[in-house]
C-alpha cells in the first residue's frame, strides 16, 4: 500500500513540474531567433558603412574635401531627386543658346532651302531658332507652313469622304505639281502676283483642284469673284512682246521670267529674255540667256555670232569706262564740279559709256568747250556746258 501511495506522488510531483516550467520557462529559443536576424542585418549596415567609408577615403585621398564640393554633392543628388519646377508663365524649351554668327549662318540656310522649295527643311530650320529672335518674315514663313499643311490635311478628308478622279495623264498631273510648289514659294518669298497667276493657271488646267482654291481663297484672301481663270502663260507670251516692241524691257523681263516657270525648258523665252537684256546694256545677263538658250536648242547657231558681239561690245565699254574713270578723276583733281543752275543741259544718256563718247566728242571739235558730267539718282548721267556770261554793253 505504501508503494503505491509513493508512486501516486511521485507521479503528480512530476506532473506538476512539468506543468510549472511550462508557464514560467523564460522564452529563451524566441529571443534568440530576433538576435539572429537583427545581426545579420547590422553586418550589412556595417559592410555599406565599411564600403561609403573606403570610397570616402579614396577620395579625401585624392583630393582634400571642402565645403563647395560637399554642397555641390548635395545640390547635384537634390537636382536628380527632385524635378525643377519653373513658374507657370514660363514654358521649358529645348533650344540651345546660339552665337550670332550661327544664327546668320541658318538665316541663309533657310533663304537657300526657300530657293530651292525644301519645305520640310524650312521647318526644321525655323525650330533649330528661338522664336524672340525671329523677325517679321520667319514669323510669316511660319504662319504659311502651317496654312500649307492644314490645307494639305483639307484635301486628304475631302477626297476620304468624296472620291476624286484621278488624272491617267501624267504629264499634266506633273506640271501641275511643279506649278503648286512654286505659286507656294513665291508666298514664302513675298511674291503674291506671279503666285496669283500659277495658282489661276493651274485652275485653267484643272478646275477641279482643291488645293489651289483653298490657297487663293486662305492665302491670298481671293474669292472666286476677284479673279477669272484663263490661260496665264499666253498672257504673259502676249504681253512680252508688247512690252517688248514698245520698248518696255524691263517689263518684258518680268514677263519672260514669269515664263520660265511655266516652260523652264523653252529655248525661246531664253532667246528673248537675252535681246531684252542687251538693249538695257546688262551684256552678262544677256550672254548667260544666250548660252542657255543654246544649250536648250543646238539648232540656234546664229546666236554664237550674237553672244561674240556681245562680248566684244563688253570688252570696250570696260575700256572706254577705265579711261572715263581716270579722266574722270584727273578733272576732279584739277577742279571741282561748278553748281548746276552755272551749267546748260546738252544731252541725257543711261550709259556710262555713251556718255563719255558724247563729251569725247564735243571736246574734239571745240577743245576750248568745257564739259561737265552729272549723275542723277534716277541713274542718268547728264552732259552739261558752262554757260556763257552776257556781255554787259
Amino acid at each position: 500500500m505504501l508503494n503505491k501511495k509513493y508512486l501516486f506522488l511521485i507521479i503528480c510531483f512530476l506532473y506538476c513540474q512539468n506543468t510549472l516550467f511550462s508557464m514560467g520557462e523564460p522564452p529563451q529559443r524566441i529571443e534568440n531567433k530576433f538576435k539572429k536576424k537583427d545581426t545579420v542585418k547590422n553586418k550589412q549596415l556595417f559592410k555599406k558603412k565599411d564600403k561609403d567609408t573606403s570610397t570616402e577615403k579614396k577620395i579625401s585621398s585624392k583630393q582634400p574635401i571642402s565645403s563647395n564640393t560637399i554642397s555641390q554633392n548635395n545640390s547635384s543628388s537634390t537636382v536628380k531627386d527632385s524635378k525643377i519646377l519653373l513658374p507657370p508663365n514660363i514654358k521649358q524649351t529645348s533650344y540651345n543658346v546660339t552665337s550670332e554668327e550661327s544664327i546668320e549662318s541658318i538665316r541663309k540656310k533657310l533663304n537657300l532651302s526657300i530657293q530651292r522649295r525644301q519645305f520640310e527643311r524650312i521647318k526644321k530650320l525655323l525650330e533649330k531658332m528661338p522664336k524672340s529672335i525671329w523677325n517679321n518674315k520667319e514669323k510669316n514663313i511660319e504662319k504659311e507652313l502651317l496654312l500649307f499643311e492644314e490645307i494639305e490635311n483639307e484635301e486628304k478628308r475631302f477626297n476620304n469622304q468624296f472620291k476624286k478622279d484621278t488624272n491617267t495623264n501624267q504629264k499634266l498631273t506633273n506640271k501641275i505639281n511643279f506649278l503648286y510648289t512654286e505659286a507656294k514659294g513665291k508666298i514664302l518669298e513675298g511674291n503674291n502676283n506671279i503666285s496669283k497667276d500659277l495658282l489661276i493657271h493651274i485652275l485653267f488646267l484643272d478646275k477641279s483642284h482643291f488645293k489651289a482654291r483653298k490657297l487663293l481663297n486662305k492665302g491670298l484672301k481671293l474669292q472666286a469673284n476677284d479673279y477669272i481663270v484663263e490661260n496665264i502663260e499666253l498672257k504673259y507670251w502676249r504681253e512680252s512682246e508688247i512690252n517688248y516692241y514698245s520698248g518696255n524691257y524691263k517689263k518684258a523681263i518680268e514677263n519672260l521670267n514669269a515664263l520660265t516657270i511655266f516652260e523652264s525648258n523653252n529655248a525661246t523665252i531664253y532667246e528673248r529674255l537675252g535681246s531684252n537684256y542687251y538693249n538695257i546694256s546688262l551684256i552678262n545677263e544677256a550672254i548667260n540667256s544666250w548660252t542657255i538658250a543654246m544649250g536648250l536648242d543646238p539648232s540656234k547657231n546664229h546666236l554664237k555670232k550674237v553672244i561674240e558681239k556681245a562680248k566684244n561690245y563688253q570688252k570696250e565699254q570696260e575700256k572706254e569706262l577705265k579711261n572715263f574713270q581716270q579722266t574722270n578723276e584727273e578733272s576732279n583733281k584739277k577742279e571741282s564740279l561748278p553748281d548746276i543752275e552755272e551749267t546748260q543741259l546738252l544731252s541725257v544718256f543711261y550709259n556710262r559709256a555713251d556718255a563719255f563718247k558724247y563729251k569725247n566728242k564735243l571736246q574734239k571739235e571745240n577743245p576750248k568747250r568745257t564739259l561737265y558730267l552729272y549723275n542723277k539718282n534716277d541713274g542718268s548721267i547728264e552732259v552739261r556746258i558752262k554757260k556763257i556770261k552776257n556781255r554787259s554793253n
